[in-house]
């Protein structure tokens, strides 16, 4: 195992014991099993780990949609319900994430948000490589990252009930929404495949 990975194992295992805020350098170090110029060969700060396992969990959300047929399907992709899964058991929280990263808070906060919206306008590219987006692109990977952070805040709250499943269908239901109407703008012919009814 790379020292990099003993690093982010480290780091998970920590994290399942106390919130991140209570991790310290030394800790990830000494779990890790690893020098401490080791540590910020990979990594200049504690936030930079959070930061990177989000994007490396990035990395697979919505690779089942790559095309705009694929964005017609009522049922959300298994990597969306996958990454709403992670939290089931994290429903009842009623402290936002931002709590529990203390002074972290708001730089990671930000941070996830634009590693997130990063990702999705990559998507969006793939699944539609060649609309003249009448809706900025970005906006619309901006608002879809805006529905998963305050979906997934409401449930995480009690605010939203169902199962990770039900949450990543709503969710993409409301991100469809957001992309036909975009994409239907651009191209509002009949026989236009970018243009898709909403009750498949």
């Amino acid at each position: 195992m790379t020292s990099q990975n003993r690093i982010l194992n480290a780091f998970m295992t920590l994290l399942g014991q106390r919130e991140y805020r209570h991790i310290t350098i030394q800790e990830l170090i000494d779990e890790a099993g690893v020098s401490r110029s080791t540590f910020y060969r990979h990594f200049s700060a504690k936030l930079n780990i959070l930061t990177h396992l989000h994007q490396r969990r990035f990395a697979s959300l919505l690779s089942e949609l790559n095309s705009p047929e694929d964005w017609q399907h009522s049922k959300a992709p298994p990597s969306l319900v996958a990454m709403f899964a992670r939290f089931e058991g994290q429903r009842s929280m009623h402290r936002s994430l931002g709590d529990t990263l203390g002074a972290d808070g708001e730089p990671a906060l930000k941070q996830i948000e634009q590693a997130l919206i990063r990702h999705l306008s990559e998507r969006l590219d793939v699944a539609f490589p060649d609309v003249q987006w009448q809706v900025p692109q970005r906006a619309v990977a901006l608002s879809i990252a805006g529905l998963y952070q305050t979906h997934l805040s409401h449930w995480r709250q009690g605010q939203l009930t169902g199962s990770a499943e039900e949450i990543a269908g709503l969710v993409h239901r409301h991100s469809r929404v957001l992309v036909q109407d975009a994409v239907a703008l651009s191209r509002p012919q009949p026989d236009n495949p970018f243009t898709f009814p909403l009750n498949r």
